[in-house]
């Protein structure tokens, strides 16, 4: 299953900065209502977008794939950890 994920402000710049294709993340957010639509071959469906509010990426910088990154609570914010998140502002990194 594909997701659109969209991302607005520092996280958008982040994630431009740091994504490349086959990089894996987490992405928290918003789940917008699935928008039906029929493909070339006739089937029907459901295109699923998301507006994140925050995105952990996975694995090492050179790594597309492996472990989960693990951060300290109150580290500074690197490219393994961007977004807000509960009552923490957008620049505040909860990681």
């Amino acid at each position: 299953m594909w997701f659109r994920v969209n991302a607005w402000r520092r996280l958008a710049e982040t994630c431009n900065q740091y994504l490349s294709k086959g990089r894996l993340v987490m992405v928290e957010g918003e789940l917008a209502e699935p928008k039906p639509y029929q493909s070339r071959d006739g089937e029907w469906r459901a295109s699923l977008d998301i507006t994140a509010r925050q995105v952990k990426f996975l694995g090492g910088r050179s790594d597309s794939g492996g472990a989960p990154a693990t951060s300290q609570p109150g580290a500074p914010a690197g490219p393994s950890d961007v977004g807000g998140g509960g009552s923490m502002g957008e620049e505040e990194i909860p990681f």
